[in-house]
């Protein structure tokens, strides 16, 4: 029994270079990422989005970490900022 992926949640200060040869390495796919609210907004996303396609995946995990966000539904919360690009 042997993994075909896995989905990261947390990257324990390794780079995407060194992620993407583990991956490569032991013959898997990344499957998913657990991602933290912040590093979808302003100029985290670009970041994210990199970061992202390095490890040919297609998939955010939102995990709503980062600031403490107040009032409304996470959709009003972030939609704002979507409007604003």
């Amino acid at each position: 029994m042997g993994y075909q992926g896995v989905e990261f949640a947390g990257y324990y200060g390794r780079t995407t270079e060194q992620l993407r040869k583990l991956l490569d390495d032991n013959g898997i796919v990344c499957c998913g990422t657990h991602t933290g609210l912040d590093t979808l907004l302003g100029d985290n996303l670009e970041k994210t989005i990199e970061f992202n396609k390095t490890l040919d995946n297609k998939y955010l995990i939102g995990t709503g970490g980062g600031q403490a966000r107040t009032g409304g539904t996470a959709t009003g919360r972030t939609r704002p900022s979507r409007n604003q690009q």
